[in-house]
């Protein structure tokens, strides 16, 4: 796969007068993009971390569903280290076969890595076609107080969309693809045919694999210390304005 070297881009909402212009490009190491980055978190109060998976909202009924959780772990791939993130799913009516269409994702997430500090968000797009071995793609919930476990929800899908900064020692890039999502999580009421040591347990599951787009990480900079203003440096990767100022300022004297 062919991957461009030393991109870089402009980003429309920074006003159109005030468009990005490549900055020593050849001296920049591209970084390595998301691809094959995994996060994976067990919630499982009984023999995981209970922390790992928490769920903050949940809400199932026959018209749809809603549930937010938040999920840390340690990451593994191009960017090894501590990730978080915190996602909610909306899921739309059962159907006849209990599974329900997913209707919205909206997630942000965090990557500590000594490759590179990694920030970014997720949402659905219906329009990445699954690939061979995507066999499922649904949601599903379920509050059946007569089952053995209930405050139940599901989303397994791989029309995740990403879109992410990666902060390295030098500069920030930008990087965008795909993602396929695994979460479950249910509630073991006290009383029901499952062990005892499990009973009025919650178990919590999370899994996510990163796919790239074709490009290679595209190099972000600002040349004017204006597009660091009105949350200009948040849209840019940096981790406040200060930062950005300054990146722009060092640029300049080095006669960028």
């Amino acid at each position: 796969m062919n991957r461009s070297r030393g991109r870089w881009i402009s980003l429309g909402v920074l006003g159109a007068g005030l468009a990005l212009n490549p900055i020593a490009a050849s001296a920049e190491t591209v970084p390595p993009d998301l691809g094959g980055e995994l996060f994976y978190a067990s919630g499982n109060t009984w023999l995981d971390d209970p922390d790992a998976v928490v769920t903050t909202s949940y809400h199932c009924d026959d018209n749809g569903g809603r549930v937010t959780f938040s999920a840390s772990g340690t990451a593994t791939g191009p960017y090894p280290g501590p990730f978080a993130e915190t996602m909610t799913v909306t899921i739309g009516a059962a159907t006849s076969n209990g599974q329900r269409q997913i209707l919205s994702i909206d997630a942000t997430f965090t990557i500590d890595s000594a490759v590179g500090d990694v920030s970014g968000t997720k949402t659905l797009d219906t329009t990445i076609q699954p690939g061979r071995f995507d066999t499922y793609n649904y949601g599903a919930c379920s509050d059946d107080e007569t089952l053995w476990f209930t405050d139940e929800f599901h989303v397994l899908t791989p029309q995740v969309r990403y879109s992410a900064f990666i902060r390295t020692a030098d500069a920030t890039y930008s990087d965008s693809g795909t993602a396929s999502l695994f979460f479950s999580t249910f509630y073991i009421r006290p009383g029901s045919q499952a062990a005892d040591d499990q009973e009025g347990l919650t178990s919590d599951g999370f899994e996510q694999s990163f796919r790239p787009d074709e490009e290679a990480p595209v190099l972000v900079a600002p040349t004017d210390t204006a597009q660091c203003k009105d949350d200009g440096w948040r849209a840019l990767g940096f981790r406040n304005q200060g930062a950005c100022v300054s990146y722009v300022a060092s640029q300049q004297r080095a006669g960028g």
